[in-house]
């Protein structure tokens, strides 16, 4: 492995002071000579991403004790000058104390200040020089800028924003076999899977650094498809230059695209974009296939590692994605659920801890209706050729011990309960809940329910287990996915059967927990084989 680093993107920017009048007001200092003013340089190496050029708008923050001297202001340029978007001027507090000055990119009008959490996130389409710089961010902090001891010599503040993110430069070189005779590009549909694209950065522990585990992965990310940017195309070396920002992590990732129509994967393990370098992967392409030339360079926007690989032809022949249109979901039948905990958070979108779907009392809890095991059947609005399943759990104190996961080849399961039934199950009739689920009436359509799905064909694909009812595993997405063999197997379905083994009682009572919380389902589809899309 070789390393090199050099030159890393900055931002600097000047906050400075000039002479005037004095006035005060309420104790502050609001002549121009204590005024905060701004000024910008960027010298970068890369074409997309934040340049001198393009940087047109970004947040400042100031932080102290006093919320008087305390802003969050976006700055915008008029021509060389930067001033507040809003037009008002900012002050410091005392030139003998300390503040906090963090500057950062892209501006967001949230209500933030130095001790907040943020989130920062990469597009997944970043096929637009725009997608790429609204990926990019940028950032700086100073947590204990003191202005007599730390202006310079002309009175300013010079701010230097490094990169949050990685740069990922991908070289795509193939044979002149694959040459146009129109010299136009033939690498096409080029795509990168594997990296999550969510992260938070917590203002108020960062260190400043760009290594600082302050900006971390969320935790509740998938795992999405980038489409990265076009850099440049040169027909005369069949060279074709594709770029995109990434979240800081490690993970195995694919590159898949084609060359004239043919398609071509490469895979590498533990592939780790870092804070502030640039990742260059070289792929050549022969008629036989696809080779790695071993240069995986990482740069402080500079050089770096160097990687080897032999991507395939034809390689990996199917495509995977998650379901995000959840529009069509519902409940075919199952488990009553709580007034305050219904079915709609099942498949809402909504990853909070707060929000989610409840289950009944687990049995051997006081008031346990004695049920046994939830399950619930999901209607996915039409067949899917399933490749995968998760959930999204919320506190730890009502954590499920496993979800298993199950699909059939059954086209239509309606008729099972009534449209007022159903109804009932979803909370939006009356009775529902906890009074519903201790009712013999409910107990009669639980027992005629099982009797129904017990006829059911289904067949088992997956499970989720979780360790124990503890912190570490709660608010987190457990996932699966089906190997190749699993995917062709083709398991074809409308409906998708959750069935929720919780903790015993003894164990969920410690915590005060006496039900089970699912916040969010999830369900991969396969959309594509070797290239081709699937009905």
């Amino acid at each position: 492995m070789r390393k090199y680093v050099y030159a890393m993107m900055s931002l600097p920017v000047i906050l400075g002071v000039v002479s005037c009048s004095s006035e005060k007001e309420n104790g502050l200092d609001m002549s121009e000579s204590n005024e905060i003013h701004v000024t910008t340089a960027v010298n970068e190496r890369t074409r997309a991403g934040y340049t001198t050029e393009n940087l047109r708008s970004f947040g400042l923050i100031i932080g102290t004790d006093d919320q008087q001297t305390s802003y969050h202001k976006e700055m915008t340029k008029n021509g060389s000058e930067w001033n507040t978007a809003d037009g008002s001027a900012m002050y410091w507090a005392s030139r003998s104390a300390a503040s906090s000055v963090i500057a950062y990119a892209p501006y967001r009008a949230d209500d933030i200040n130095s001790r907040s959490k943020i989130e920062v996130d990469v597009e997944t389409d970043q096929s637009t020089e725009a997608g790429v710089e609204s990926s990019d961010f940028i950032a700086m902090k100073n947590g204990s800028f003191v202005p007599d001891r730390d202006l310079t010599a002309d009175g300013k503040i010079a701010v230097a924003m490094n990169h949050m993110f990685g740069k990922v430069i991908l070289n795509v070189q193939y044979p002149e076999f694959y040459a146009q005779a129109d010299q136009s590009n033939p690498v096409s549909e080029i795509t990168v899977d594997g990296l999550k694209v969510n992260a938070l950065l917590d203002f108020d522990t960062w260190d400043g650094t760009r290594d600082n585990a302050a900006l971390a992965l969320d935790g509740n990310g998938e795992a999405a498809t980038i489409i990265p940017y076009s850099e440049s195309f040169d027909a005369s070396t069949r060279n074709a230059v594709y770029e995109f920002i990434a979240v800081p992590q490690t993970s195995d990732i694919e590159v898949r695209f084609k060359v004239a129509g043919i398609l071509y994967s490469w895979k590498y393990k533990a592939f780790t974009p870092q804070s502030g370098y640039v990742t260059t992967v070289n792929l050549t392409i022969d008629k036989q296939g696809v080779s790695m030339d071993d240069d995986v360079n990482v740069n402080p926007w500079g050089d770096g590692d160097e990687i080897s690989g032999n991507p395939e032809e034809g390689a990996d022949p199917f495509t995977v994605k998650e379901i995000t249109d959840k529009s069509a979901w519902g409940i075919a039948y199952g488990f009553c659920s709580m007034p305050f905990g219904s079915y709609d958070a099942l498949f809402d979108g909504n990853l909070d801890a707060a929000n989610g779907v409840f289950t009944y009392v687990i049995d051997g809890m006081p008031n346990s209706p004695n049920l046994g095991i939830p399950f619930t059947v999901v209607d996915l609005g039409s067949e899917k050729w399933i490749a995968g399943a998760g959930v999204q759990v919320s506190f730890h104190d009502v954590l499920p011990k496993k979800v298993e996961f199950f699909v059939t080849d059954a086209t239509d399961l309606g008729g099972v309960i009534t449209d007022g039934q159903l109804n009932q199950l979803y909370c939006r009739a009356d009775p529902n809940g906890d009074s519903w689920a201790n009712s013999e009436d409910f107990r009669t359509l639980w027992t005629n329910m099982k009797t129904s799905d017990a006829a059911v064909n289904w067949t088992k694909i997956g499970e989720v287990s979780l360790g124990a009812l503890t912190s570490e595993w709660g608010n987190k997405a457990y996932n699966f996915e089906l190997d190749e063999s699993g995917l062709a197997a083709e398991y074809r379905s409308r409906y998708i059967k959750l069935v929720i083994t919780p903790f015993s009682a003894e164990e969920a009572s410690v915590l005060g927990g006496d039900r089970v919380k699912l916040t969010e389902l999830f369900v991969k589809e396969v959309t594509a084989r070797n290239g081709e899309a699937v009905k």
